[in-house]
C-alpha cells in the first residue's frame, strides 16, 4: 500500500491474475514478471527485466516466498532435485543476480519463508533421491532446512542487511495434494488461511527495528 512492487511467479495467467486483484483493492500500480525458480536460466532473464522495469533502483525489501512440495521425484532444468532448486537454490541465485546488479539496498530486508517441519530433517542437498509422496515431503522438509541455513550465512556474509525468516504458520494453500473435497473442507477448517498466514511475513517485511538475523513463528 503506497509502495513500488514487483511480482514474479512461473504461471503467468495466475501472476496476470495476482495483479489485477492487488491493483484493483489497492489502487496502486504492481508490476510482474514470468520467473521459474526451476530454471537457473530464467532467473538471470528475469533479474535483467527486474532490473530494467525498475529503471535500477533498487529494492528495500525482498520477499523469498516460492515454494514447491513435490508429489513425486523431479530434477530442475539444470538436473537438481526439484524442491532443493526451487525452493533454495533459486532463492539463493535470484538474490545473488539482484545483488550483483546493484539492486539490493545496502539496509534493506530479506524476508525469506520456511517451515518449522524442516525439525524432521538434519540434512539438506541438491542430490537427494527418493520414491513415493513421503519421500516428497522430506525433500520439502530438507529445502525448509536449507532456507534457514541459507538465510544464516546469507546475514552472516551480508552483515549490514536485515534478514528474517518466517514460519508463517501451516497454512491452506493448495501446496500438499489430495486438497480437494473433504479435505479442503476440513483444511479451511483447521488450517490458516492464506490471508492470515501472510500477517506473520508481512510483520517482518514492514515492522521498524526487528534487528538482524531474526526468526519469526507464528
Amino acid at each position: 500500500r503506497g509502495a513500488s512492487l514487483i511480482i514474479a511467479a512461473r504461471r503467468e495467467a495466475q501472476l496476470r491474475t495476482a495483479v489485477a486483484s492487488i491493483e484493483k483493492e489497492t489502487r496502486n500500480l504492481v508490476e510482474q514478471t514470468p520467473l521459474d525458480l526451476a530454471d537457473l536460466a530464467s532467473i538471470a532473464d528475469a533479474a535483467g527485466k527486474i532490473t530494467r522495469m525498475t529503471k535500477e533502483a533498487p529494492f528495500d525489501i525482498v520477499v523469498l516466498n516460492a515454494g514447491v512440495w513435490p508429489k513425486k521425484y523431479a530434477q530442475s532444468a539444470q538436473g537438481h532435485e526439484i524442491a532443493f532448486a526451487v525452493n533454495v537454490l533459486g532463492h539463493h541465485a535470484l538474490l545473488k543476480r539482484l545483488l550483483a546488479r546493484g539492486m539490493i539496498a545496502a539496509d534493506a530486508r530479506i524476508v525469506i519463508l520456511t517451515g518449522d517441519i524442516y525439525i524432521m530433517v538434519s540434512e539438506c542437498t541438491a542430490d537427494f533421491k527418493y520414491s513415493g509422496a513421503y519421500g516428497g515431503m522430506l525433500a520439502y522438509c530438507r529445502s525448509k532446512l536449507g532456507n534457514m541455513w541459507f538465510a544464516r550465512e546469507f546475514a552472516r556474509h551480508h552483515p549490514l542487511l536485515e534478514v528474517a525468516v518466517v514460519h508463517p504458520g501451516v497454512v491452506a494453500s493448495g501446496l500438499v495434494s489430495g486438497e480437494a473435497g473433504l479435505m479442503a473442507g476440513l483444511n479451511r477448517i483447521l488450517l490458516l488461511s492464506p490471508q492470515m498466514g501472510a500477517q506473520t511475513p508481512l510483520i517482518a517485511a514492514t515492522q521498524p527495528r526487528l534487528g538482524r538475523g531474526m526468526y519469526l513463528h507464528n
